[in-house]
């Protein structure tokens, strides 16, 4: 009958409405931050490579942590803040692919870490952020098809592209931070901030 199959349809559409601009506000909040964070941190092990930035062994340990502690306190936030919220179906999927790449993300690193370790081979973890650019990717290719936003697939081109060109400056260590810095400003917190916006301009309705 016919509102049997309207009413399920108005339901998600009302769901996927209420829920995209918290869901893509505290992504965009995620994104944001830990592309200024660790885009820095990137740009800064650029400058150490470079000549241009001496850090003593205090020095180095606080550039090393520094990010990860706002970091946390974020993803703690978004965490507290969303937890009655992404029931959507739509926003289910989007908030799965986004934990399965940051479960990816902790696995690999482990993974390149211990093996760079044993080996002593600086380029074995560089390898480690050129997959998670691929990774990136492909993830705002997801989210690009569900949210069927071309901008979103402009963002995953990018990350592709960025994939491409780090492999190419693997042994370049100054250019490769260089790149890979400037991908996670523009690349990642660029769009969490436009995603922030958008979210912002979006009515919630309930």
């Amino acid at each position: 009958m016919p509102r049997t199959k309207t009413n399920p349809e108005r339901s998600f559409a009302t769901s996927f409405a209420d829920e995209g601009p918290r869901a893509q506000a505290a992504t965009g909040l995620v994104f944001l931050c830990a592309g200024l964070l660790y885009g820095a941190q990137t740009l800064a092990y650029g400058a150490i490579e470079a000549g241009m930035l001496t850090l003593t062994g205090a020095g180095y340990l606080i550039l090393t942590i520094a990010p990860t502690i706002p970091f946390l306190a974020v993803i703690a936030f978004v965490s507290w803040q969303g937890r009655t919220s992404q029931k959507g179906v739509g926003t289910r999927a989007l908030t799965a692919c986004y934990t399965s790449a940051g479960l990816v993300n902790l696995v690999i690193a482990i993974a390149f870490g211990v093996l760079a370790a044993r080996k002593g081979n600086m380029t074995i973890w560089l390898l480690y952020p050129i997959v998670i650019c691929a990774m990136q990717g492909a993830v705002w290719y997801a989210a690009c098809t569900i949210r069927r936003k071309l901008w979103l697939g402009m963002v995953s081109a990018g990350w592709f592209a960025v994939t491409v060109v780090l492999t190419l400056l693997v042994t370049n260590v100054q250019a490769y931070l260089l790149v890979l810095g400037l991908a996670l400003w523009g690349l990642m917190a660029a769009p969490g901030y436009v995603l922030m916006r958008r979210a912002a301009k979006e009515p919630l309705h309930g």
